[in-house]
């Protein structure tokens, strides 16, 4: 039997047509995050769900350098995968905000905010907190990737459980990557040779983790291991992993001290239960094998007592130590801000500097130009050939102190800055002495006009010329 199709009129594509309510391919609910200098964040919804776009400013977006340092974002990004690093999902076209970042929208705070609420974290948190920071930062590494901004604000918790997500990778770098390589980081966390080392290297970051785990205050074998993060860059971990090593070998050797004096305590009870029972079924004139054990006792507990403080003021030594270092680290920390601070104001100082000798060889030009009395010799002279010798010997004196002037500046600056000052003055000179010598052939032409005539006007030239 022929299989029978019934014709309904309608094409069945059409029940596919409109899309479902509050899902779209399009980006929609675009709010803005973060506005900083160079970049944008937006968190947008798409198919229902959320995303974060990392863009550029509209004044620099079309700029071929900002964007190779978005795409190089981007390649780094797309090399990860890992529970403790934001994912990203591609570079797309975004209709109003041109090229962005497409990445997963974390739900919850940043490491900074948590820290300074008022929500206490117990050791516990603080602890787990650390090493999945560290286990992220060793993940990062491995595939050859320098993070070089790790600071609490680029570190989120997720709302459901607190875990760890490392963001903001546009300052990260690697080997294979040569776009905008430039010295980076934030003064507070990064390392010191890092405000003058061009190429990433994984002790920079190691050093910002070493401080960051600092505002932890994870106790315990944390300070000897962050002493160790915080030394000159050729002591630190060569590795995220060495760091986790030696974490665990620390933990490993407190834990053994306090089972060997757990394990004294018990075997030092048990023999004062047994020498007290037996003490108290002997007769006192047999109980010489009990003193006897005692008198053992003792001199163990004596010993231990004596090991205990060799390893106590061993562990206070260490403490010394670890202070000791933090202070150097915390002494070139110092210094390298100094040196930065120092840098800043002597580049403030030499922008403000040619301004400031400009403004004092316009003062002194004119100074010379008030002492060579021209204006006034103009008035006074009687006859024409007087003043044009007398006024052109001033002129050229005037000109000659610019010169002058010029030479001396040399001692003190160098040559294109004296150029600029000489061209300064020098522009000043042509536009005074263009008055000067305007107003000299004014009073020349007064002197050569004939006497008036019996009508009471010159003859020879309008009265126009004499203005």
């Amino acid at each position: 039997m022929a299989d029978k199709t019934v014709d309904t009129g309608v094409d069945s594509s059409e029940f596919f047509v409109d899309p479902f309510e509050g899902i779209g391919r399009e980006f929609s609910n675009i709010s803005t995050l973060y506005a900083g200098k160079h970049t944008l964040l937006l968190r947008a919804q798409r198919y229902g769900r959320w995303f974060v776009l990392k863009t550029l400013n509209e004044d620099i977006a079309d700029q071929a350098a900002y964007l190779q340092v978005l795409r190089k974002e981007l390649e780094v990004l797309m090399q990860m995968q890992h529970p403790g690093v934001v994912q990203a999902v591609g570079l797309e076209q975004v209709t109003g905000f041109g090229s962005c970042i497409i990445m997963e929208y974390i739900e919850g705070e940043t490491l900074q905010q948590l820290l300074g609420g008022n929500e206490q974290l117990t050791l516990g948190e603080r602890r787990r907190i650390g090493r999945e920071l560290c286990d992220a930062v060793a993940y990062v590494h491995s595939q050859g990737i320098v993070h070089r901004d790790l600071k609490p604000e680029n570190i989120m918790l997720t709302r459901s459980g607190r875990r760890v997500k490392l963001i903001d990778f546009g300052l990260a770098d690697t080997d294979q990557h040569a776009v905008l390589k430039q010295p980076a980081g934030t003064l507070n966390y990064m390392a010191p040779e890092q405000a003058s080392q061009l190429a990433p290297d994984v002790c920079n970051d190691i050093y910002s983790l070493g401080m960051i785990l600092q505002e932890l205050n994870l106790e315990g074998v944390w300070p000897a291991v962050i002493a160790h993060c915080l030394r000159p860059i050729d002591e630190r971990y060569d590795s995220v992993a060495a760091l986790l090593s030696d974490v665990d070998r620390r933990q490993q050797r407190r834990k053994r001290l306090w089972q060997t004096a757990l394990a004294a305590v018990v075997v030092a009870m048990m023999v004062m239960a047994a020498v007290v029972g037996r003490r108290m079924l002997t007769p006192a004139g047999d109980n010489v094998a009990g003193l006897a054990a005692i008198d053992s006792l003792q001199r163990q507990m004596a010993q231990q007592q004596t090991e205990n403080a060799s390893r106590l003021a061993e562990s206070q030594m260490e403490q010394v130590a670890i202070r000791e270092q933090m202070g150097r680290s915390m002494a070139t920390l110092s210094d390298s801000i100094n040196r930065l601070t120092s840098a800043n104001k002597q580049l403030q100082a030499e922008l403000n500097r040619s301004d400031r000798v400009k403004a004092e060889a316009l003062q002194a030009l004119k100074q010379v130009i008030r002492r060579s009395q021209i204006d006034h010799h103009l008035d006074t002279l009687s006859q024409w050939r007087y003043r044009w010798t007398d006024l052109s010997n001033r002129t050229y004196n005037v000109s000659n102190f610019i010169y002058q002037y010029a030479d001396q500046l040399k001692l003190q600056m160098g040559q294109q800055e004296v150029d600029q000052v000489l061209r300064v003055m020098l522009d000043y000179w042509k536009e005074w002495s263009m008055r000067v010598s305007t107003r000299a052939n004014v009073i020349r032409l007064k002197e050569s006009m004939p006497s008036p005539d019996s009508t009471g006007t010159k003859s020879g030239t309008p009265d126009k010329y004499l203005l």
